[in-house]
Parts: C-alpha cells; sequence; structure tokens
C-alpha cells in the first residue's frame, strides 16, 4: 500500500509549530503533518525514510524555517540538495525576515518558494490550503498548477 502524502515541519518554536498544527486542522489535513524540532533531526528523519527504498515514503513537501539552531534553514537545504534520494523533494522555507538577501541564498538552493510567515492566523490558513492543494492532491494536474 501506498502511503498518503504528507508535509514535514522543521520548525524549532513551539508556538509556530502549534500554529502550523492548527492550521491544518483547519484545514482538515492534521494527519498528513509530520514535525521535527531542528535540522539534524529533520535530516536524521528524511534519511532513515530515504532508505525505505520508496520515494512515497518522502514527504510531498517539505516546510521549514528559516532560523533554527544547531543548523539553520540554508544549511539543511544544502544537505537536502546534496542527497540523491531527497535532492528533488519540493522545499518551502519559512521565515519572518524580510531579508531579500536571504531569498536569493534559498532560491540558488532550488527552494520553490520563500514565504514570510504571516501573521495573520487565518492568512496562515490559506497559505496551508493553497500549498496542500498544490502538493497533498491526489489530482496530478493540480500539482501543475
Amino acid at each position: 500500500m501506498i502511503p498518503k502524502k504528507y508535509v514535514l515541519l522543521v520548525e524549532d518554536n513551539h508556538f509556530d509549530e502549534l500554529l502550523t498544527r492548527r492550521a491544518f486542522a483547519k484545514n482538515h489535513l492534521a494527519d498528513q503533518l509530520e514535525v521535527v524540532h531542528d535540522g539534524p533531526e529533520a535530516l536524521q528523519f528524511l534519511q532513515e525514510r530515504g532508505q525505505m527504498n520508496s520515494k512515497g515514503h518522502l514527504p510531498a513537501l517539505i516546510l521549514m524555517d528559516f532560523q533554527m539552531p544547531r543548523l539553520n534553514g540554508v544549511e539543511v537545504l544544502e544537505k537536502i540538495r546534496a542527497d540523491e534520494r531527497t535532492r528533488q523533494l519540493p522545499v518551502v522555507m519559512l521565515s519572518s525576515s524580510a531579508d531579500d538577501r536571504d531569498n536569493e541564498r534559498t532560491s540558488a538552493l532550488g527552494l520553490i518558494s520563500y514565504l514570510r510567515k504571516p501573521v495573520d492566523f487565518t492568512e496562515f490558513v490559506r497559505l496551508v490550503h493553497d500549498l496542500s492543494r498544490r502538493w497533498l492532491t491526489n489530482d496530478e494536474s493540480a500539482a501543475d498548477r
């Protein structure tokens, strides 16, 4: 049986994790969210899933915080892109930073999108809805939109 698609959230801030869980629940996607709390934990998670020899075990999308201790989002993204099993995974970086240089650094590494974390919860719920519609739907044509 092919496992259903899921999103991997890499978030070190407990409050932001709770908001993301709530946004997924509001979109009826709570069971499609896996959470890890820092870069090394994300890489270990992906390595374990990648060793199962099935792309179906890897996330459909990675939502990753930009500023994290130990390894920041750019460092994690570099390691994801360096591994043949994970290099094609779509990654969206979430940040509270408005620094365009951060966006440029991540775009060079094949980031799908660099998004500012919405302050308004309703906007965040909408963001989760849009991302999930694109990356979690079983409709292949939706992924091309």
